[in-house]
């Protein structure tokens, strides 16, 4: 913990680190902050029209169902992306357009200093994401 902004930035973090090492090109956990996300990438939409938007945030998708992601991989579109938005915060359809975002738009909050939700949350968002890749546990040393 030597050098932590916070308990959230290392736990989490280190476990998307973790994750991008053993698991390249799988979807990214959505563990980050994700009002600010979603004000800036419905700017970006309406910058780049809804085709461009939706090319650029499904990009991986198709690979993800073709490996056996099923439900994970399903892609997104304007109703969808609307619908994950206003969801609860800790909804499935929004914690993966969180970490859609993150992979296809905002590579920067990967970053260290990125602002990630409550640890309560993020560990249940890992739990989920580690479960969907085969593992039955986290160690967290």
């Amino acid at each position: 913990m030597i050098g932590a902004k916070d308990m959230e930035s290392k736990i989490l973090g280190e476990y998307v680190r973790q994750i991008e090492r053993l698991h390249p090109g799988t979807p990214i956990p959505g563990v980050y902050r994700s009002e600010a996300l979603f004000k800036d990438a419905e700017g970006l939409r309406a910058d780049m029209g809804d085709e461009q938007f939706f090319t650029k945030l499904n990009k991986g998708a198709a690979a993800h169902g073709a490996s056996g992601w099923g439900e994970i991989a399903a892609g997104w579109g304007p109703e969808s992306f609307e619908a994950a938005i206003t969801a609860s915060p800790k909804s499935e359809e929004r914690v993966r357009l969180v970490g859609d975002l993150v992979e296809n738009f905002y590579t920067y909050a990967k970053e260290w200093r990125s602002e990630f939700v409550d640890l309560d949350t993020g560990l249940s968002v890992i739990s989920k994401h580690a479960k969907s890749l085969g593992y039955d546990g986290l160690i967290l040393s």
